[in-house]
């Protein structure tokens, strides 16, 4: 008994013991079985789809600031689908495995190396809500903040970051916790914090797990510091970068570069040109030779050896063996820009090179931040375009205020230099022909000696050819002036007159040219622009003033070069002191010496303002500023002063659409003020230049650019076809071949011959299907008077071989043919044919149709818009605008008619004058009168008459509202023509500026019996 109970006890305890091994036995096998079966292979997958993303070269911007984790490429891509399928199902047939919230993880991962960021994110918060895992969850932190990196959710990923990597849930792993500051610092890039961005890199470098990232991290840390002008940290930066173990050439390149960019920054010019050559010398810069170089000039001319400089720069642009690229050439130009501003003083071919900086320079996000060649080409050219004006205008000034006999003798000088001119002229052109007449004497005496070369040596090429090059250097020589055939027939007379006068010629040049003396005295020299008058001085006085006024604004405004603004604001002030601008230019100085520090000066100019202009605006308020005294006698500021004064105010601001936007509202409340055009044609200037920052405005030109360049190409290729095409109508041997394969195939055969594509539903031509008696006989053995082969000929006696490379010709027409024509065999066949020859003739013939390139039309956008509404009302309004030509040049570009278009109202209904051109009736007004039935009315009624009808016209042409001026009339004939035209009338599509619209219009209607008895 007492066994028993032993026994029973032993099994009671035994099962839950047995239970529980079955139990961990079995979810070992689980876990064991859905990691080699799935997650192992999902794994291995992952892993050569992440081997694949490494292995692709990243290509960085060293203007910008870089990523540390860089956007995944499209690599690996099957790998990761791969990858993601076998995590999945891990999820769906091991669900109890441990490996679940690994294959959520993988998932996600791999959404995002395959660039579904909004799919992966949701991955990981799923991971997030299902694991307690610290180490998972914090991995799924991070991945989130990539994710949002990428998705450019820039606010919310920092919020989010931030708040996690700070909380008290768990210990952070240090090198994720290092990955995460790294996140977090790329997006705080992205919003521009820069300073907060620079500490978090700081405090991960120190813990990043990977070499490259760390490479990455320093150079990023290097552009920050060096945008925040912390160069010795940023130097420092980059020295980290360049000594990273197995790093990326590229990134190494740019780092040693921006070492020697930033010590010339923080002024060690010597240590930077000597490293810059020393980088010059290394073979592994080899394709970066032309950059270097740049950055050696560069170097240069920060030290001030500018001749130096400049022959560098020009040595890089005159490369024939690796070229700068454009972007380097942009800088290149640049430089030699402010070389001749700074050092030779030359404002003119400053503005020059910064014309070609900013035409070299399209690609901006290539170009340093601060880079703005095209704001300066447009400043420099204003300013070059200005000093010439007044260059002109003082000369002009000069001449008028000279003596009678000053002024006479420098006419004289100018005369004299101009008949100078023609004289050198003459007697090159008299020395040329001199040449040439001989060597056609010499040509006709070997000719002579010949006298079996047939009428003008036609049976000898050699002396044919020998005439025509004496002939072209007989004439091509001639004088390229007008009346030159007259001129060479009054050196004729004057001889013939010399001779008959009984005068001795031993020179005949010397005395033509004595006898024309007199009338080269005769040299007619324009002074019609010269203001002799009082009025016409004081006039050119103004405009000397106003020109010299807006060179100071163009240099203190726009080029930040508020000395030489000075001296043109103070030119006005002493020169012209009567003129209006002059208080305007010491209300400038003082401004400027205000804004640049020195209030000493600016306070003395306020006292000279208010001293000798003390009725003016500007005076009164540096009286306001100073709290002067301001004695004047009771003024009222006229509208004119207060429109300039306005005007001023607007043109001080900073370029922005804001000063476009008042720009054009000046000019639309002071459309007769004398700068309204003026301040539109701003306006343009600024809304393009704000456009053009949109970075959306700089893919959508490089495509347009892209795309007509292959436009181009195709026309090319084209053009070359049918060339070739043309060759083969011109042979004839092998158009009698084609003629013999349309024979065999009948005169009542409809069906199309293909030529390898040129007709979808008919078989391409086989070189078999050649008759094999037409292959013993080569083109060259067809007799030279052979007649003429037309299709339909029988040629038997004369079979005919093709060539093998006109073969090859016949194999190269592939090109489709829209609208095949036919040829007819006979008149009394009714079926149409296609031969060989009709196909090629229709490959001649055919043009290739531009495309519509509106698809890339990169001017879009409320910016574009607000310029050529601008633009249109400039044109509209200010039609002899100086810059008319260029006002209509850039509305032709940005296109102005797509406003037009948006400015039509489409339900409004306009006059029948307002449209492009008057609705037409459609057939004319006699065939509305016969198809109508009207004729009827007016035999029934023998009437005549002119009737005066007002319609309303839709926007399909249609009539909808007819009345007439007149009473209805007893016998209704007024409302049978009314009732015809609403029935019957129909008119061409009123239109205004191309768009479709309502109109009111005003027709006159004659009709007349006439009495056929």
């Amino acid at each position: 008994m007492l066994r028993n109970v032993r026994y029973i006890i032993l099994i009671l305890v035994a099962v839950p013991m047995w239970q529980g091994c079955t139990g961990a036995l079995q979810s070992s096998w689980r876990d064991f079985n859905a990691y080699f079966n799935t997650y192992y292979n999902a794994k291995t997958s992952f892993e050569r789809g992440v081997e694949l993303q490494e292995q692709q070269e990243i290509t960085i911007n060293p203007e910008r600031p870089i990523r540390i984790h860089p956007t995944p490429r499209r690599a690996g891509l099957s790998d990761f689908e791969h990858a993601s399928q076998k995590s999945a199902d891990v999820i769906r047939f091991h669900p109890r495995s441990r490996w679940v919230d690994n294959s959520i993880m993988m998932i996600g991962k791999s959404y995002f190396y395959m660039q579904q960021f909004f799919s992966a994110d949701q991955k990981f918060m799923e991971l997030l809500a299902t694991t307690q895992d610290p180490s998972l969850r914090q991995e799924a932190i991070l991945w989130r903040g990539r994710a949002a990196l990428e998705l450019e959710n820039y606010v919310e990923g920092i919020n989010y970051t931030q708040s996690r990597l700070f909380s008290t849930e768990f210990e952070w792993d240090r090198r994720i916790e290092a990955d995460l500051r790294l996140v977090i610092a790329q997006l705080l890039v992205a919003r521009g914090e820069y300073e907060e961005a620079v500490e978090f890199i700081a405090e991960a470098l120190p813990d990043i797990r990977s070499r490259q990232l760390e490479m990455r991290a320093y150079f990023l840390h290097g552009q920050l510091l060096e945008s925040l002008e912390r160069y010795d940290e940023a130097f420092e930066a980059y020295n980290r970068a360049t000594h990273q173990s197995n790093p990326s050439y590229d990134l190494i390149y740019h780092a040693e570069r921006k070492m020697g960019i930033v010590a010339r920054k923080r002024g060690d010019l010597e240590w930077a040109h000597n490293h810059f050559v020393s980088m010059s010398r290394d073979d592994r810069h080899f394709s970066y030779i032309a950059s270097i170089e740049y950055e050696i000039a560069r170097s240069l001319q920060d030290m001030g050896s500018y001749t130096a400089a400049r022959q560098k720069y020009e040595q890089i642009l005159r490369r024939r063996t690796q070229p700068a690229p454009r972007e380097t050439q942009a800088q290149i130009y640049y430089g030699m820009a402010e070389i001749y501003r700074d050092f030779y003083m030359d404002f003119n071919l400053t503005a020059a090179y910064f014309d070609s900086s900013a035409t070299q320079g399209t690609n901006l996000e290539q170009l340093p931040v601060n880079f703005d060649a095209g704001l300066m080409s447009r400043s420099y050219g204003e300013y070059s375009r200005l000093q010439n004006e007044v260059h002109r205008l003082d000369s002009l000034l000069w001449l008028s205020e000279l003596s009678e006999a000053a002024f006479d003798s420098v006419i004289n000088v100018v005369r004299e230099r101009k008949i100078a001119e023609i004289e050198r002229q003459q007697r090159e052109q008299r020395r040329q022909q001199m040449v040439t007449i001989a060597d056609m004497e010499e040509v006709g005496t070997q000719a002579d000696e010949d006298t079996d070369n047939g009428f003008l040596n036609y049976k000898n090429p050699q002396l044919m050819m020998q005439n025509r090059q004496a002939f072209q250097a007989l004439w091509a020589a001639r004088p390229l002036v007008d009346d030159w055939r007259r001129m060479e027939a009054v050196r004729v007379n004057i001889v013939r007159q010399l001779e008959e006068e009984g005068e001795e010629i031993e020179d005949v040049d010397q005395a033509i040219e004595k006898a024309v003396a007199p009338r080269q005295q005769m040299v007619e020299i324009d002074i019609s622009d010269i203001p002799f008058s009082e009025e016409q001085q004081m006039e050119t006085r103004r405009m000397i003033a106003s020109h010299e006024y807006e060179i100071g604004n163009v240099f203190f405004t726009f080029l930040a070069m508020p000395d030489s603004a000075a001296r043109y604001y103070r030119n006005v002030m002493r020169r012209f002191p009567d003129s209006e601008l002059a208080p305007q230019a010491i209300y400038s100085l003082s401004e400027l010496y205000q804004s640049s520090g020195d209030s000493t000066q600016a306070l003395q100019y306020a006292m000279q303002l208010v001293d000798f202009y003390p009725n003016t605006i500007y005076a009164e308020r540096m009286a306001d500023r100073y709290d002067f005294d301001l004695v004047r006698e009771a003024y009222v500021m006229s509208r004119e002063d207060s429109i300039a004064l306005q005007y001023q105010e607007i043109i001080t601001l900073g370029l922005s659409d804001d000063r476009a936007g008042k720009l054009r509202n000046f000019a639309e409340k002071y459309p007769d003020d004398s700068q309204a055009a003026q301040a539109l044609y701003r306006s343009v200037l600024d809304y393009i230049e704000v456009a053009r920052e949109d970075e959306q405005y700089a893919y959508r030109i490089n495509d347009l650019s892209t795309t007509r360049y292959i436009w181009r190409q195709e026309q090319d290729e084209f053009e070359v076809f049918r060339d070739s095409v043309r060759a083969l109508l011109a042979d004839s041997a092998y158009m009698a071949v084609t003629a013999e394969l349309d024979a065999a195939r009948g005169a009542n055969d409809s069906e199309p011959v293909s030529l390898n594509g040129l007709q979808d539903d008919a078989p391409a031509v086989d070189p078999e299907d050649i008759p094999e008696e037409t292959q013993d006989v080569a083109p060259d053995d067809i007799p030279e008077d052979a007649p003429d082969y037309t299709p339909g000929d029988s040629r038997e006696d004369t079979p005919v071989q093709i060539p093998e490379e006109e073969q090859e010709g016949r194999e190269r027409v592939d090109r489709p043919s829209d609208d095949m024509e036919s040829e007819v065999h006979s008149p009394e066949d009714s079926l149409q044919r296609i031969t060989y020859r009709s196909h090629l003739q229709n490959i001649v013939d055919k043009t290739m149709e531009e495309p519509d390139f509106s698809e890339w039309f990169p001017y879009e956008g409320a910016m574009w818009d607000s310029a050529r509404v601008a633009l249109l009302t400039l044109r509209n309004n200010y039609p002899d605008f100086p810059r008319s030509r260029i006002v209509n040049e850039l509305a032709e570009e940005i296109d102005v008619d797509r406003v037009r278009a948006l400015l039509v109202d489409t339900e409004k209904i306009y006059d029948c004058n307002e449209l492009d051109e008057r609705p037409d009736i459609e057939g004319g007004l006699d065939a509305f009168i016969q198809d109508s039935g009207f004729h009827q009315v007016i035999e029934e009624f023998e009437t005549s008459g002119t009737v005066v009808i007002h319609v309303l016209i839709d926007k399909d042409g249609l009539p909808s509202e007819i009345h007439t001026e007149g009473e209805d009339d007893e016998l209704g004939i007024m409302e049978a023509l009314l009732q015809a035209v609403e029935g019957h009338m129909r008119f061409s599509t009123p239109r205004l500026t191309g768009v479709a619209v309502q109109a009111q219009c005003e027709y006159t209607i004659e009709f007349s019996y006439e009495n056929q008895d």
